[in-house]
């Protein structure tokens, strides 16, 4: 062998370990797919010797035979993994993002890439279909013997929850991965509850489940444009990247898209007469960027986006509760707070590591606890002048520079402000020291600020609070506290 050979046979190895992990990753259907992946050394083995036995005697016929070697184990793996040159075609003219909803409507114009399947033809793996149906309850019979056998799905006529069962089982003991419902007429409009997760044989002890659960392999659905209601875990724990919310959708169920990890349409558009936003709706789906709001929504339940990884959303004036951390974990970059908001809640924007800045408007009376604590970029946030209470930990662990407290402040909970490392100064214009959170049996420095916070930063108070403020319990931990009439406003 030849040592300056050593480098580019590494790369062509890299070459086709890739290409394999790609074709894994992004086609398999089988529910067993992740183990394929212990294999990776052969085609990077492979790819190698091909490329040493070039340079040796009858090389070209060498590096032939260890090429057809590596294609036979391609073609097996590819066979067993159900993946075909049809699936990838197809796969990969379906769209990937949509924009907007014309945007949508015009790729469904395009149809997909069809390879028919036929009664005697069982030698396909990967294929599509057209389901008529006349009646409900009708899917499974019209897919007969061949229901395990089809990747994509389009069904035409009524369908009702047994279908979507039928639909389930395509894909869990199947490969279906595509699903086309634009042409279907959904019993009363509405997405049944569980339609498409079937608790009791996907949290099951087995090898294929993560967390417990077997993620059913459903990667793109198209609804039809009339449905009204998505039932609750709907589309709950799948690999699906892809779909539409209907124009039409007016309600959502309680975790309709929750553990969806690979949802990526982006945006996420909710649709106008939306109102309310359920708990759990969108809980650990990881891979879309935008939201976009409705005028109409009036409410975010509790964990309703909590641990997505959407980077910006427009929070509509009209919105009035954003409940218990409900966006606790997400990427967002800036939140600004509509004036019609009620109430904030607890954790609402706590652990979001991009949050730079949060706006809220006048009218809020509390700061609740956990608000944006351990938000470690957030540098810019008001506290508006009708705030009476912060409550513990609300803004702990941040990179604010500045704090401005209103005149109006009468309570600071335990480490509201602790561990604020970054912090220059703080501006309180209360005459009488805002109350800190005091409890005898804890440590000085323990109360509403310390921790790395610095102490001998400036604290400016209104001329003749000076000595009052020396004194308090919680300010008391500052050593430079300073009597000024020049306060700013705002965010700081």
């Amino acid at each position: 062998m030849k040592k300056d050979l050593f480098f580019p046979a590494i790369l062509v190895g890299m070459f086709f370990a890739a290409l394999y992990i790609y074709l894994v990753a992004e086609f398999a259907t089988s529910a067993y797919s992740f183990l394929y992946f212990v294999v990776i050394p052969i085609p990077f083995a492979l790819g190698m010797w091909m490329v040493f036995a070039l340079a040796s005697e009858r090389g070209l016929i060498r590096a032939a035979a260890i090429l057809v070697i590596n294609l036979t184990f391609f073609g097996f793996a590819m066979c067993e993994l159900s993946i075909s040159p049809s699936k990838i075609y197809s796969d990969n003219r379906l769209p990937y993002v949509y924009k907007s909803y014309q945007e949508l409507n015009e790729n469904l114009r395009d149809p997909f890439y069809r390879m028919p399947i036929y009664a005697d033809n069982y030698k396909v793996k990967a294929s599509f279909f057209d389901a008529h149906v006349s009646k409900y309850g009708e899917l499974e019979q019209v897919l007969g013997d061949k229901w395990d056998k089809i990747d994509s799905l389009v069904v035409y006529g009524p369908i009702n929850g047994a279908d979507f069962t039928t639909m389930w089982k395509c894909s869990f003991e199947g490969k279906l991965t595509v699903l086309n419902l634009e042409h279907a007429q959904v019993e009363n409009n509405k997405i049944p509850t569980r339609a498409l997760y079937k608790v009791e044989k996907q949290a099951v002890d087995d090898p294929r489940a993560f967390q417990g659960v077997i993620y059913l392999p459903l990667r793109r659905i198209i609804l039809p444009e009339s449905i009204q209601e998505i039932g609750d875990f709907a589309f709950s724990r799948m690999e699906i990247k892809q779909i539409n919310i209907p124009k039409s959708l007016r309600k959502f169920g309680r975790s309709s898209f929750s553990n969806c990890h690979w949802l990526s349409t982006n945006p996420l558009v909710i649709p106008e007469g939306i109102t309310s936003i359920p708990p759990q709706c969108f809980i650990n789906c990881q891979c879309f960027k935008e939201l976009v709001l409705p005028s109409t929504l009036n409410t975010i339940k509790e964990l309703a986006f909590y641990n997505t990884r959407v980077e910006k959303v427009n929070f509509p004036e009209g919105l009035e509760h954003i409940k218990a951390a409900a966006f606790y974990g997400c990427d967002l970059i800036e939140a600004i707070l509509p004036g019609t908001l009620k109430e904030l809640s607890d954790g609402t924007f706590s652990m979001c590591p991009k949050l730079k800045e949060i706006k809220i408007a006048e009218g809020i009376t509390k700061i609740p606890f956990d608000f944006v604590s351990y938000c470690q970029s957030l540098e810019k946030v008001n506290i508006p002048k009708s705030v009476t209470v912060i409550e513990d930990d609300a803004f702990s662990f941040c990179s604010l520079d500045s704090i401005v407290f209103p005149a109006t402040i009468e309570y600071i909970g335990k480490g509201a402000f602790k561990d604020l490392k970054k912090l220059k100064k703080i501006y309180s214009m209360s005459p009488m020291p805002p109350v800190c959170y005091y409890d005898p049996m804890v440590n000085f420095g323990d109360g509403s600020f310390g921790g790395s916070t610095p102490s001998d930063i400036p604290v400016y108070v209104p001329i003749g609070s000076g000595e009052k403020y020396r004194e308090a319990f919680g300010w008391n931990y500052f050593t430079n506290i300073i009597e000024t009439d020049k306060f700013p406003t705002g965010i700081v």
